[in-house]
């Protein structure tokens, strides 16, 4: 690890464990709303239909693999070893493109009330993460 380096390894961890205590309590945030969706006691979901519980359970699904994907490359990161720096960098680009996908899906639908949230706010820390990994694999090989 190069000291003068903008990527370093501390921000990367602190980017990962949050990422993933935050989709982590997403998901059981989720996870609680379509329990409560499914007895009808939102307001959304008076009509009985299954749409509003089926996606608030999918969305606890992609939460909670996101959150894991997020501490599986903490994990591959942290070991530094040559083989686990470019899995760990694929662990955070999979939690990424599973938000990226996510986000886009609910563009299209046009159900996306706060379109700047995800890129503004969580997209930097994985892809600093991805960046950080990237770097330290290319500088283990070259040593």
């Amino acid at each position: 690890m190069r000291q003068n380096s903008l990527f370093r390894w501390i921000p990367a961890a602190i980017s990962l464990w949050f990422c993933g205590g935050l989709f982590a309590v997403f998901g059981v945030f989720n996870f609680w709303l379509s329990e409560l969706s499914a007895r009808g006691a939102l307001p959304h979901s008076v009509g009985g239909g299954t749409d509003n519980p089926r996606s608030l359970l999918h969305g606890a699904v992609e939460n909670g693999a996101v959150a894991a994907f997020c501490i599986l490359g903490w994990y591959f990161l942290r070991r530094r070893i040559p083989g686990s720096l470019p899995g760990g960098t694929l662990a955070v680009t999979v939690a990424l493109l599973i938000t990226v996908g996510r986000w886009l899906h609910w563009q299209l639908v046009g159900a996306n009330q706060l379109p700047w949230l995800e890129p503004m706010l969580v997209w930097p820390f994985f892809l600093y993460a991805i960046v950080y990994g990237y770097r330290e694999s290319k500088a283990s090989v070259a040593e």
